[in-house]
């Protein structure tokens, strides 16, 4: 599971490599189904513990059939349980670097998240293309901000979230979102507090 989940590995090779690394026959190998639970798993120990607090909060309000975005999405830690709340609704997975998008759509994939769409844009106040930076060898922290460190600059498109469900989703709008935790200090920086 965690090759799958945390290396963007598939199941074949992955259970390949697992079975290879653990010395256990090749006739030992698990079936998809168990896979799949093991990856559930391994996303509900290793990457909703980091933000238990921030889930508990978003749980209280996200119900089945709601229309929810995850707002930099990044390495999709949230993507599951945010997938699973919404049930037969749909979550919007905003990833701005196109790697990490491509990853989201492929992990979504390989969970069976029929209910997600991964959108390679990010969310901003005008629809458009801005520079996204990317801090050197640090793919969390990106921000169309320019920051006082290295980085790298990546041309990406940016849409406003009315924008974006007025054009694509025929006018829906949503009921749930989580924001990017970097953009939340920055407009608290930016605001002195007044958010």
């Amino acid at each position: 599971a965690r090759l799958i989940v945390d290396e963007g590995m598939d199941w074949g090779p992955a259970k390949q490599r697992a079975a290879r690394d653990l010395g256990a026959p090749r006739a030992a190998l698990p079936g998809n189904d168990e896979v799949e639970d093991a990856v559930r798993e391994h996303i509900a120990i290793f990457h909703a513990d980091t933000q238990p607090a921030e889930l508990r909060a978003l749980r209280n309000f996200i119900r089945s059939g709601d229309i929810v975005c995850d707002v930099g999405a990044n390495k999709g830690s949230y993507l599951y349980w945010l997938a699973r709340w919404c049930g037969d609704g749909r979550l919007v997975a905003f990833e701005p670097q196109p790697a990490l998008a491509q990853r989201l759509s492929e992990l979504c994939a390989r969970l069976h998240l029929r209910n997600v769409v991964v959108e390679p844009k990010a969310v901003y106040s005008a629809n458009g293309e801005l520079d996204l930076f990317v801090p050197d060898g640090h793919q969390p922290g990106a921000s169309l901000l320019r920051p006082s460190g290295r980085c790298v600059a990546v041309r990406v498109p940016v849409v406003t979230l009315d924008g974006y469900f007025d054009a694509v989703a025929g006018g829906d709008t949503f009921d749930v979102r989580k924001p990017d935790a970097g953009h939340i200090l920055r407009t608290i920086a930016l605001t002195g507090g007044d958010v």
